[in-house]
């Protein structure tokens, strides 16, 4: 199995007026079967990585799985603690450190 997104790009203006599709990617693939076999790192050596910006995609699953793809190509996992705790991790980071690429399933 491996799941897809679909990303697209959507503005607003500053007036509130509803977000507007820009445009649209392809099918990118986000997670497959073999990221199971990823080396696992504790939920505190993950939010490390991610403060320490060395993370360049990041990625949860329903089950809490968090995926992690380094700057340097190399994956790792961990569990949060809470569903979510990725999405207020990301925000506390400064502004250019966080990963280009997050994905959710």
């Amino acid at each position: 199995m491996a799941l897809v997104s679909v990303l697209l790009v959507r503005t607003t203006d500053d007036a509130g007026q509803a977000p507007e599709t820009v445009g649209e990617a392809t099918l990118i693939p986000i997670q497959s079967d073999d990221m199971t076999t990823w080396p696992v790192v504790s939920w505190e050596e993950a939010v490390e990585r991610l403060q320490q910006c060395r993370v360049s995609l990041a990625g949860q699953s329903h089950s809490r799985d968090v995926f992690l793809t380094m700057k340097d190509a190399r994956h790792v996992r961990a569990v949060e603690p809470v569903l979510d705790d990725l999405w207020d991790v990301l925000d506390s980071l400064p502004e250019g450190c966080g990963p280009r690429s997050v994905w959710t399933e």
